[in-house]
C-alpha cells in the first residue's frame, strides 16, 4: 500500500499589485506597500514553485 503524501502548507492567496492611489509617496521603507507587495510575490512565487515540485513528484 503506498503512503499519500499531501502538501502540507497553507496557500498563499496571490497578491494583487497596489493601485497608484494606495501610495503615499513618503517613501515608507519595509512598510511601502511597493515593498510590502514584493515581499508578499516572492513568498506566493516560492511557494507556487514548491506546489510544482511537489505535484511533479506525485506525478499529478
Amino acid at each position: 500500500m503506498s503512503e499519500t503524501q499531501v502538501f502540507n502548507e497553507v496557500l498563499l492567496p496571490k497578491p494583487d499589485y497596489p493601485e497608484d492611489w494606495e501610495c503615499c509617496g513618503s517613501e515608507c521603507g519595509d512598510f511601502c506597500v511597493y515593498e510590502i507587495y514584493q515581499r508578499d510575490k516572492q513568498a506566493y512565487d516560492e511557494q507556487q514553485r514548491r506546489l510544482e515540485q511537489f505535484k511533479a513528484l506525485q506525478g499529478v
